[in-house]
């Protein structure tokens, strides 16, 4: 199997877009769950607030995602690609150092980790396909 075709950016802009709709869809409906998840059992309405806003979020990239995914072709959709798996990366290690300052439940490697390996794949199948398709 071809490595090319296994990282092409289009299904994995696709499928990760899909995933955040999912997920920040879930975090905005059962925020309550998720704040006590990080804030832990005395966590108040600023926390679950909070974590509407980050499903809110979650759900706007998820979006735009999908949508790269399915819109832009060639040389373009590569970049956004890059782009956007470097902007996350960014996000979620800057998360990851100020969540763990203040005892974030969802700052922990078995959190960040994987989405972190699945940005950095996206990146890699950027990559791959810079000189378009």
């Amino acid at each position: 199997m071809e490595i090319k075709k296994v990282m092409n950016p289009k299904w994995w802009l696709i499928v990760l877009g899909a995933l955040g709709i999912l997920l920040g869809s879930g975090n905005y409906i059962d925020a309550e769950n998720a704040a006590e998840t990080g804030w832990g059992d005395d966590a108040t309405e600023h926390d679950v607030f909070y974590e509407q806003a980050w499903g809110l979020m979650t759900l706007g990239v998820g979006i735009t995602a999908l949508a790269t995914g399915l819109l832009v072709t060639g040389k373009p959709l590569a970049q956004m690609a890059m782009a956007g798996s470097g902007a996350q990366l960014l996000t979620f290690a800057l998360l990851y150092t100020a969540g763990a300052d203040v005892d974030y439940g969802f700052s922990t490697p078995e959190m960040m980790g994987p989405p972190m390996i699945i940005l950095l794949l996206l990146g890699v199948a950027g990559y791959l396909h810079k000189d378009g398709e």
